[in-house]
């Protein structure tokens, strides 16, 4: 399951049009398969824990290994999911101290953000809602001023991440995410779970009364 779900990966990247944000080398490195791999893994992320200077190898393409793993999030294995989501919430917090890293979110962090958005709006299960949640809690921490920027963007466009919200709910939720609220990681999540329910259609109903 491992090696099938890290080949998808990496077909996935090899298979992306240049010209839109992904068309970077496919890893294919030690290094970049290490952390290719770590994003299938039950236990997420050791290689960022254990090795965080992997990122400073002249030979490694932060940006190609960025990209996976936001290929990674829009997969329907959730282990996959649960455990790319893992990934970006050790990687954030390394791009005040690791140039490369600083770099690659700074020019490709809204891809992140709309990739982040478009599984809470419907795309991915529900039962994964907190992980992404800490994703949005580690942009806020880590990229604020960009994040105020990405996703007052990513909202503006039709229909995303859902038919189903208003422009006042999407600007609602993005004003409580950029809230004061946002150094509570519990109150994120339950930003999150309260948007995924609009977004579906099922916020009040009795279906999610115990969400």
């Amino acid at each position: 399951m491992l090696e099938e779900t890290s080949r998808r990966v990496l077909h996935s990247r090899s298979q992306s049009p240049s010209g839109n944000g992904v068309g970077v080398s496919v890893p294919g490195t030690p290094e970049q398969l290490m952390l290719v791999t770590s994003m299938c893994t039950p236990e997420p992320n050791q290689a960022l824990k254990r090795k965080p200077d992997l990122f400073l190898c002249s030979n490694l393409d932060v940006k190609a290994v960025f990209q996976c793993g936001v290929l990674s999030l829009k997969f329907p294995e959730a282990p996959t999911v649960k455990s790319s989501c893992g990934f970006f919430t050790e990687l954030l917090p390394r791009c005040g101290e690791i140039t490369p890293v600083g770099q690659v979110v700074q020019e490709n962090g809204k891809v992140l953000l709309q990739a982040v958005l478009e599984g809470i709006g419907g795309q991915a299960s529900r039962s994964l809602m907190d992980h992404f949640a800490e994703i949005l809690f580690a942009l806020n921490k880590h990229c604020f001023s960009l994040l105020s920027v990405w996703i007052k963007e990513a909202m503006q466009q039709d229909s995303f991440p859902s038919a189903r919200v208003t422009p006042e709910q999407k600007e609602n939720f993005s004003q409580q995410i950029l809230s004061r609220e946002r150094v509570n990681k519990r109150r994120v999540k339950e930003m999150v779970k309260e948007f995924t329910l609009l977004c579906r259609g099922l916020h009040g109903t009795e279906y999610t009364a115990d969400y």
